[in-house]
């Protein structure tokens, strides 16, 4: 074996495949912590645009928000959140019942790979654990985990395989 080889075997045990990458805990609660108000602002701007169901760095769902009323600027506002907020990766919503999950870091591809991040949510999730950073699938199976924070908050682990 070459050693390159090693190099990129090493990287991929140490690296974990991607799934340590995501901010720590206590680096995301700090972070909702101090700017808990934006927050906040971000649910009620989501609660305004029912339609608006994603919001990524450079992309939407629906692909031309004017389609459903939104306007470009009003994607440029949530984008200028997001920076401020850390969720570069912007925001799923759902409306029935009430889900908005705000993407802190998100590693993989659409069918498989993991993200963390914020959740607001109306309805009590099913696996809420004391600890994100800690917490795994008996059977290394696809899940969602979530932390409680406070009221509607949590923070949420999704990793899918």
């Amino acid at each position: 074996m070459t050693c390159l080889r090693y190099f990129l075997l090493s990287l991929l045990v140490l690296g974990g495949c991607g799934e340590f990458d995501h901010p720590k805990d206590d680096t995301l609660l700090l972070n909702f912590t101090q700017n808990e108000v934006m927050f906040e602002q971000l649910v009620t701007m989501l609660r305004e645009d029912k339609k608006l169901e994603r919001v990524d760095d450079t992309w939407t769902k629906p692909d031309d928000p004017a389609t459903i009323g939104v306007t470009k600027e009003r994607v440029e506002s949530y984008r200028a959140l997001f920076s401020k907020l850390g969720i570069p990766r912007g925001f799923y919503a759902f409306h029935d019942p009430e889900r908005f999950t705000l993407l802190a870091s998100a590693h993989g591809l659409s069918v498989s790979g993991s993200a963390k991040g914020y959740a607001y949510m109306v309805q009590k999730p099913d696996l809420v654990v004391a600890s994100l950073d800690d917490y795994w699938s008996a059977d290394g199976s696809s899940f969602t985990a979530y932390r409680h924070t406070k009221g509607n908050w949590y923070l949420c682990f999704d990793y899918e395989d």
